[in-house]
């Protein structure tokens, strides 16, 4: 039986909290506390989870589940690296490495569902709207997110990221 919009946003997001998070938290990776004066922190509805972090080597190593912002059942994720001490934004402010997100970073990096197009996690439009559909894009956005945990590791690009640069050269 087909579902909702709404119910595949709903299994999506539990997938996320059920599946994702734990298997990002079996690599050191915690919700980044929210401060209260945090000018920065986003609408849940776009980022339920707010940012993931773990600290190593002076950086900050970040990951971001942003949802689609018209409630459709899609996501993707970006994330890089924040140094401890925080950064100078493209606006040439400088911001503080609690309140840095992968958007002020000069070069972050996303990942999508298809090794040649940036395309969110989502499901196709020809797939059945099912719990088996959803179920098996869920356990895809997990499998893809060790392409991260490469990243932070090794320096290595997973066939799924596509680095954001917005350095002026």
């Amino acid at each position: 039986m087909a579902l909702s919009t709404k119910e595949l946003r709903k299994m999506l997001k539990a997938g996320c909290k059920n599946l994702l998070l734990p298997h990002l938290a079996d690599h050191g990776f915690h919700k980044a506390l929210k401060r209260e004066d945090d000018p920065t922190w986003s609408p849940t509805a776009i980022w339920p989870y707010g940012k993931l972090e773990r600290r190593r080597n002076g950086y900050r190593e970040i990951i971001e589940i942003q949802f689609d912002k018209n409630s459709y059942p899609a996501i993707r994720l970006s994330f890089g690296k924040i140094p401890e001490a925080g950064i100078e934004s493209q606006s040439e402010s400088f911001v503080d490495a609690d309140f840095a997100s992968s958007a002020n970073l000069p070069i972050y990096y996303d990942l999508y569902s298809s090794r040649y197009f940036k395309r969110w996690f989502k499901l196709g439009l020809f797939t059945p709207k099912t719990k088996k559909s959803m179920d098996q894009l869920i356990h895809q956005i997990v499998r893809f997110s060790d392409e991260i945990i490469l990243w932070f590791d090794t320096g290595k690009l997973g066939k799924h990221v596509r680095v954001v640069d917005r350095s002026t050269k």
